[in-house]
């Protein structure tokens, strides 16, 4: 297994809670409830602060002309490229957890134990019950949702399919989809490969803590831990690369212009791949 080296490294002013890419920029929001837009050359070059004091923001998603902040009063803010608040989506009534795109609309999960739906235009389409679910990600036309050491899959709107997924250990806080399978990293941690049956086909062995975040990336996948780690590995669980340069827990990875990026609580951005 080599020990990666990181091509640079991004400073921000408070810890660092989402990345997310838009409109050609690299976007992260952090403790100081501010977000921050960096260029190529690893430079801010726009702040955007709220001046009523936005609540923490626990994921940003950019979709289309807007971004979206998942907020821990239960609310999303919706900004346009100027950085205003176009609307708030309201709903939850508990800070939400994640957001997705699912069949042209926004997704997203709350600790109100719901999921709701939302159209382009702020208005909420679909809700249902949805308890202990923490992440979501969309595996071919399906909706893949936590619940607890599960994984839930809905093929329509509150319809979930009778697929059962035994082998974490402990809670399962972050998912993606590539091809025919559905990866899950854990506060056990261990990350977990399934199949649409609901078959644990491998389980990567490695992170010394919670696996926070998990991306695929030129036919790898990487994760993110509270181990201060960032690790590669290949699709069926070989370890390929552990990236120690973080001095704090890192929560979250992003792909933009072909290169991998991740954000710590050390305040700090690092690239990790080349363009």
């Amino acid at each position: 297994m080599e020990h990666a080296d990181y091509i640079r490294v991004i400073k921000g002013d408070s810890p660092l809670r989402c990345l997310a890419v838009w409109k050609d920029s690299l976007w992260s929001s952090s403790d100081n409830r501010t977000i921050k837009q960096w260029n190529k050359s690893g430079h801010c070059i726009n702040t955007l602060e709220d001046p009523n004091q936005i609540p923490f923001i626990d994921g940003l998603l950019g979709w289309r002309d807007h971004l979206y902040l998942a907020l821990n009063n239960g609310s999303i803010r919706v900004l346009n490229p100027k950085g205003e608040c176009v609307r708030d989506l309201n709903g939850h009534t508990w800070h939400i957890y994640a957001l997705a795109v699912w069949r042209d609309s926004i997704v997203s999960c709350s600790e109100d134990h719901t999921i709701r739906m939302w159209n382009e235009n702020g208005q909420c389409i679909h809700q249902w019950n949805a308890p202990a679910c923490h992440a979501l990600t969309v595996w071919k036309d399906f909706l893949c949702g936590t619940m607890g050491k599960w994984i839930q899959v809905w093929n329509e709107p509150g319809q979930c399919l009778n697929i059962q997924t035994r082998g974490h250990t402990s809670y399962v806080a972050c998912l993606v989809a590539h091809g025919d399978h559905v990866f899950s990293g854990s506060r056990d941690f261990t990350i977990q490969k399934w199949d649409i049956q609901g078959k644990c086909i491998s389980v990567f062995k490695g992170h010394r803590d919670l696996v926070r975040h998990l991306v695929i990336h030129r036919e790898s996948l990487y994760s993110a831990s509270d181990d201060k780690t960032v690790r590669g590995w290949t699709l069926d669980g070989r370890r390929l690369q552990v990236f120690k340069v973080h001095s704090g827990p890192a929560c979250m990875l992003a792909l933009w212009n072909g290169a991998l990026f991740s954000a710590s609580y050390d305040k700090t951005i690092i690239q990790w791949t080349g363009w």
